[in-house]
Parts: C-alpha cells; sequence; structure tokens
C-alpha cells in the first residue's frame, strides 16, 4: 500500500510500507527480547514449593497462596525498579545541575557554610563599593564648584589686568 506524502518544499512523494516496516522491525529487535527477559524473570520469581508451618500464624496463612507470594514478590522487584529509576534521576539532575554552574546551596534546614561567606563578602563588598560612589560624588562636586570658582578668579584677573594696563596709561601720559 502506497501512500503520498507532502514534502516542506510543497512537493508530494510517494510513501512506501517497505519505510515503515524498518521501524517495525527495530521495535520487534527491540521489545521481543526484553519480553523475553521479562517472562523469564516471571518464570523465575512464581514460588516452585514452600514450607507449610506446623502452628500458622495470620502472616502464614496470607502468605500459604504461591500467587501471593508471586505478587510479593513482585511487587519487591517493582518498588526496587522504582527506587533505582528515582536515584538516577536524582545523580543525572544534580551532575546536570553543576555542569550548567546551578550549585547545591541548601540541603533541607542547612545551608552551605561557603555560601554563606560569599554573602557575607557579596555584602561588605557591596558597602565599599556604595562608600567609594559617595566619595566619587563629593569629590564631582568639589571638582565642579572649584571650576566655578577659578572661572570667577580669572574674570576677575583679566579685568585686575585690564585697570592696571589703564592705570599704567594714565601714569605714562603725566
Amino acid at each position: 500500500m502506497n501512500a503520498l506524502s507532502v514534502q516542506p518544499n510543497g512537493s508530494a512523494v510517494e510513501a512506501t510500507a517497505n519505510g515503515a516496516g524498518n521501524g517495525r522491525t527495530l521495535g520487534i529487535l527491540f521489545f521481543a527480547p526484553l519480553l523475553a527477559g521479562l517472562g523469564i524473570v516471571a518464570y523465575r520469581l512464581y514460588p516452585e514449593a514452600h514450607r507449610d508451618a506446623a502452628n500458622p500464624s495470620f502472616i502464614d496463612n496470607i502468605f500459604a497462596s504461591n500467587l501471593v507470594i508471586f505478587i510479593a514478590r513482585v511487587m519487591l522487584l517493582l518498588g526496587a525498579g522504582v527506587l533505582a529509576a528515582g536515584m538516577c534521576f536524582v545523580v543525572l539532575s544534580i551532575w546536570k545541575r553543576a555542569q550548567a554552574g546551578h550549585y547545591l546551596a541548601r540541603f533541607g534546614p542547612f545551608e552551605t557554610q561557603a555560601i554563606e561567606d560569599l554573602r557575607g563578602e557579596l555584602e561588605t563588598s557591596r558597602g565599599y563599593w556604595a562608600q567609594g560612589n559617595q566619595k566619587v560624588d563629593e569629590l564631582n562636586e568639589r571638582i565642579e564648584r572649584s571650576d566655578v570658582l577659578i572661572e570667577s578668579l580669572q574674570d576677575e584677573l583679566f579685568e585686575a589686568n585690564a585697570v592696571v594696563k589703564i592705570l599704567r596709561e594714565q601714569a605714562a601720559s603725566r
């Protein structure tokens, strides 16, 4: 059975069943051994025989059935699988976060001492930076006042030089 498939450029191409068969073959090659392995594990988990207690208790009566023992073993195996998957997830998550530069700063109620030390140094540096900025602002204001004073003194000096020149000319002409 052939079907038409539309490509991104707008052209139509015939798709054959062989292309879909490759994925099915890979699926069979992957899942068949997996199912066979699960079947063997299930077979080995089913108890062949178990001892009967001479004076059975309530728990002994519950586990007297092979099916109950099998289900309990399957549940223990599934629980172990869930715990293993969770452990792998946690380890991989921490590893990936460490690679990305996100380091573990808190663990429950505890906070690592290194982070606290860095926070203290950061606050100290911020204080020094604020003091430095305040000093720079103060010095800029003083420079502006000095510039204004220098300009006024230069104006007065030019006026004084002009007056001295006029006075010398008057004294020379007498």
